[in-house]
């Protein structure tokens, strides 16, 4: 990956699309053990399944209090996401493997060792982080302009590297 200390301080560092953050598991977040606790104890093991309970649902979690939906709204925020978010395909059917891939769906697509053309291609379609780009089908990316066998066959080598693949249905804020 490229150094990201080279980026120009003067564009505004872009940040992923909340849903790619889904698949994290509450596990990974940085929250006090009484909240940990909380959420394990009720079978919230991903933020996908965290957003998608109400407030009152939180507060009625044995020892949860206003304590703990703060920092859970706190975290959430973080994210650019909030409790009671509806999600379309969730759980996706490889959830545990898309969480030991979080890091990498959140890679911006920039920091990939790209070929000139296929990083062009990439940034004509605006996409900007590897979750976007396993999310469309090698037809689709063939589809694109200026995008040849030449380009897929160099992004299928480096996200099989990352352990990922074209066509990754991902849970969607809706």
């Amino acid at each position: 990956p490229m150094d990201r200390s080279l980026q120009s301080p003067l564009q505004p560092e872009v940040q992923p699309p909340p849903y790619l953050h889904l698949v994290r598991k509450i596990d990974e977040l940085e929250i006090t053990v009484r909240t940990s606790n909380c959420l394990h104890r009720s079978g919230i093991r991903f933020l996908g399944e965290l957003v998608q309970k109400s407030e009152q649902e939180l507060l009625l979690i044995p020892n949860s209090g206003l304590k703990t939906l703060n920092e859970v709204k706190e975290i959430l925020s973080g994210f650019k996401l909030q409790l009671g978010q509806p999600i379309t395909n969730w759980p996706p059917r490889n959830l545990e493997q898309l969480s030991l891939r979080v890091d990498n769906l959140l890679e911006p697509v920039e920091y990939l060792e790209l070929s000139i053309r296929t990083a062009n291609c990439l940034r004509d379609e605006t996409i900007q982080f590897v979750g976007e780009l396993v999310q469309i089908s090698e037809d689709d990316m063939l589809k694109k302009r200026n995008f040849g066998q030449k380009s897929l066959n160099e992004l299928n080598e480096i996200l099989a590297e990352m352990g990922l693949e074209f066509g990754i249905e991902l849970p969607h804020l809706i």
